[in-house]
């Protein structure tokens, strides 16, 4: 009797089974396609419909002539349909109506779409010398980006630059705070300002990293002298054709009038200590060159060329002329 009673309970859970099966499979057999059209829809709805919406919005905005409105939109459509080329004729349209600013925006984040690159750099220098025509020395002017503190993980700020001289349409200009730590020169020997591994540094690497076409455009390559430590007979060496360079001991203390004005905070701790930084008069000897002491006072006998802790604050000439 009791195997009996076993064997009927087995069958009845092996029917149970059964019919279990059977609604797992019916239900599957009706969900899977309602999924798969819902994954389909959603696709469609995100790739067709609503990217359709959108691009019929701002071609009817750009056809009111809202250009900067349209372009917006256009570049949320990262690409779709033709939105490149109507934020290329927004941009162009902007351009034709005096929106020199807005222009220059809108070619820049079509990167290398069609000559924009080039029509950036030429707006960007038309409507930025516009307006570094109104400083004054002493003037503080935002211009290049760069990652500052000598720290990874601070994010890209714009580089505040001091104006020292204004004449002929361009502006002398140094960078307010110190924008990194280099060694003057990397290996220790004897060595001036125009062979010296930081001179390279400037105008390659930091020149590349921190400007755009158009303010590379606006930056002027000059002659650099090679001046005299005014109190050592070191041999400052040749001059040089730069876009950006130190100063000397003459030019920091010429634009300078004082220690106090000298001093010099590290950019992004603009509360921070002052620090020392570099110039590029040779030292006591070539093996060493002159800085300025967080003091601001400047000290002409030098530190070795191959210390690494010495901040630098780049100088360069803009020009002002479109």
């Amino acid at each position: 009797a009791e195997r009996l009673d076993a064997e009927r309970r087995a069958e009845e859970r092996r029917i149970a089974s059964e019919k279990a099966a059977k609604k797992r499979k019916k239900f599957l057999a009706i969900a899977i396609p309602v999924a798969c059209v819902c994954i389909a829809f959603l696709i469609l709805l995100t790739t067709v419909i609503i990217p359709n919406h959108k691009y019929n919005t701002a071609v009817a905005l750009m056809n009111e002539g809202k250009y900067e409105e349209a372009i917006c939109i256009f570049l949320e459509l990262n690409g779709y349909k033709d939105s490149l080329s109507a934020i290329y004729n927004s941009a162009v349209s902007l351009m034709n109506e005096g929106k020199t600013a807005d222009a220059y925006k809108a070619f820049s984040e079509l990167k290398d779409y069609k000559d924009s690159i080039n029509k950036a750099a030429e707006l960007f220098v038309q409507f930025k010398s516009e307006e570094l025509k109104t400083v004054g020395i002493g003037d503080i002017v935002l211009f290049g980006i760069y990652t500052q503190d000598n720290n990874s993980f601070i994010s890209e700020d714009s580089i505040e630059w001091q104006v020292l001289e204004k004449e002929n349409n361009r502006i002398l200009v140094i960078s307010k705070y110190a924008l990194d730590f280099r060694q003057y020169n990397t290996r220790f020997k004897a060595i001036t300002w125009e062979d010296c591994s930081l001179r390279t540094w400037l105008n390659i690497d930091f020149a590349d990293a921190a400007f755009s076409t158009g303010e590379k455009a606006m930056i002027l390559a000059v002659t650099v002298p090679a001046d005299k430590n005014p109190e050592y007979s070191a041999d400052p060496g040749n001059s040089t054709q730069d876009k950006v360079f130190l100063l000397s001991i003459n030019e920091v203390k010429k634009y300078f009038s004082s220690d106090e004005a000298r001093k010099c905070a590290m950019a992004m701790k603009k509360q921070g200590n002052a620090r020392l930084w570099w110039l590029r008069s040779p030292g006591n000897g070539l093996s060493s060159a002159a800085f300025v002491n967080n003091d601001g006072s400047v000290n002409c006998s030098g530190f070795y060329v191959d210390k690494n802790d010495i901040c630098i604050r780049p100088a360069m000439w803009i020009s002002l002329e479109q």
